[in-house]
């Protein structure tokens, strides 16, 4: 019946000309505008009678006295009181708060077949979309997001939304003819000075790690804040029925998603001290929880919620001398959001000596990463990707003077052992860590000056390792070592150096249950023995 007067009161204010409040007595609100998702709360009173709400208009859902923003477009709403117009209100509902993420591999050989996945945000809106390809002679994508290369070159990806095209988001595809390595290809696109092929290949990788690559906020007071990088590392999926679902890319067949609830590795000296802090994405702050730190190694995990979708970073433990890597953060703050550096591997396993309690005495031996890939203040806690976009460090500190003469020497923690302090540190557990309970004399110390240790024996063919002078509590004892033992080998590396030693030492933390093997020279053979942690 209202329907059919509001369709009458149209009619007659087209053909009379009329004014509807001098007829009807219409109070007209004012302009609302929505963004797609938007849930809008009505009044449930007017003058203290009771309200139900109408709308012929598709892009809007009522739901007694509340609108959702399912779609761009203008719209009214006409509230009736007993059974009369009482009030309309016209709502203009907006799309520049939607994007779409893409997921999925960016670079792939003829011949090869891979998926992509998009997701439109908001969640709440239609997440149907349309996939085209700018050359379908180089690679073909079916309406599933299922991608055959067809021959070597690039083509542009993009997904559209069938909910309005102007939500759209493009990926490049860069096809390739042979099995070579990435770097390999880099290298023949340098030779043959083919610097557009280049941008191609680096460019995907930027554009898709950025989208893990978050800002990371930390209010010391009212007045200062430090600002940092995080890595989205794990995502859980909140049903509205409390259901929990992980490990998954493609959430176009899930229905009723309340939230996303995501973890974010960052580094400690990000994060200390704060009073609040916040998550940073394309001008938008969302608060974080600090779930916990490590107070040897610069590791911090955050975690915070969002009813917006998120790519999670893909990790790598490979790496070499010379491999070609990019360093991602938000450099000198976020007036520059995700800046990309280019560079290489300089050492897959630098030691560096730290401070770690204050006291003036260097009691920590941290491994690293170390490139040359420019980071700056900022840079901290964001990726070292490599040229498969995979993470295999976070960027954590680079070495400086006064003088400021120092450039491009950068250090990251490894993927390897950022991962396994990862999983304690999640479940709000610090890691404590081993001690080896011995004194011991470095063999080549002892070979520079043997009349000062005529106890000590050492085989003359050694020339590195430990001496064990004593043994106290420790995990070296319980794994049976003894004085007079030399220590060559521990986790599987030789031991030439005590801050190699302590670093190998440090790698897992205390109740791991971790067995490694340490070697020891003992009456002139080599035993074995079995460390627990």
């Amino acid at each position: 019946m209202r329907r059919k007067l509001l369709i009458i009161l149209l009619l007659f204010l087209v053909l009379s000309g009329c004014s509807s409040y001098q007829e009807f007595k219409i109070s007209y609100d004012e302009l609302t505008t929505l963004n797609l998702g938007d849930t809008y709360e009505l009044p449930n009173e007017i003058n203290g009678e009771e309200v139900e709400w109408e709308t012929d208009s598709s892009i809007l859902e009522l739901n007694n006295n509340k609108v959702f923003a399912k779609a761009p477009g203008y719209a009214n709403i006409y509230g009736f009181v007993n059974d009369d117009i009482a009030i309309k209100k016209s709502i203009v509902v907006e799309s520049s708060n939607a994007n779409i993420i893409i997921d999925g591999k960016i670079n792939i050989y003829v011949g090869d077949e891979t998926k992509l996945n998009a997701t439109v945000n908001p969640l709440s809106i239609d997440q149907n979309v349309l996939w085209t390809s700018s050359d379908e002679d180089v690679a073909i994508i079916d309406q599933e997001g299922n991608v055959k290369a067809l021959s070597e070159g690039i083509t542009i990806i993009t997904a559209t939304s069938k909910l309005d095209e102007n939500i759209s988001s493009s990926k490049v595809l860069y096809v390739m003819s042979s099995k070579l390595s990435y770097e390999e290809i880099i290298l023949e696109i340098i030779e043959e000075e083919k610097a557009a092929t280049i941008d191609h290949i680096l460019a995907p990788l930027i554009e898709n790690a950025s989208s893990y690559v978050i800002g990371v906020s930390n209010y010391l007071n009212s007045n200062t804040v430090v600002i940092g990088s995080g890595i989205i590392y794990k995502r859980h999926i909140v049903l509205k029925n409390g259901d929990i679902i992980e490990n998954i890319d493609d959430i176009s067949k899930i229905n009723n998603i309340e939230r996303f609830d995501y973890w974010v590795i960052t580094n400690r000296h990000v994060i200390i001290n704060n009073s609040r802090l916040a998550i940073y994405f394309q001008d938008d702050e969302i608060p974080a929880q600090l779930i916990e730190y490590d107070d040897k190694e610069d590791l911090a995990v955050l975690k915070f919620s969002s009813n917006l979708y998120f790519p999670v970073a893909k990790f790598s433990e490979e790496v070499s001398i010379g491999d070609f890597v990019i360093a991602i953060g938000h450099s000198h703050g976020y007036e520059y959001f995700s800046s990309a550096t280019f560079g290489i591997v300089s050492h897959p396993e630098r030691y560096l000596s730290t401070d770690t309690d204050n006291d003036g005495q260097n009691d920590w031996d941290a491994q690293y990463i170390q490139h040359d890939a420019p980071i700056n203040e900022g840079n901290s806690g964001g990726p070292l990707i490599n040229l498969k976009g995979e993470v295999i460090g976070i960027n954590t500190i680079k070495k400086s003077d006064l003088f400021d003469t120092i450039d491009n020497i950068g250090f990251a923690i490894s993927s390897s052992l950022a991962l396994e302090i990862v999983e304690l540190l999640e479940q709000g557990i610090r890691p404590q860590r081993a001690i080896l309970g011995v004194t011991v004399l470095s063999v080549k110390d002892y070979m520079k000056n043997k009349n000062l240790y005529p106890d000590v024996k050492v085989p003359e063919w050694l020339d590195y390792g430990f001496y064990i002078t004593e043994v106290r509590n420790g995990i070296a004892k319980l794994a049976g070592a003894l004085p007079g033992d030399i220590i060559i080998k521990f986790n599987g590396k030789n031991v030439r150096y005590s801050h190699e030693l302590r670093a190998e030492i440090n790698k897992y933390p205390l109740g791991s249950n971790e067995i490694v093997e340490m070697v020891v020279i003992r009456n002139n053979e080599e035993v074995t023995l079995y460390v627990r942690y």
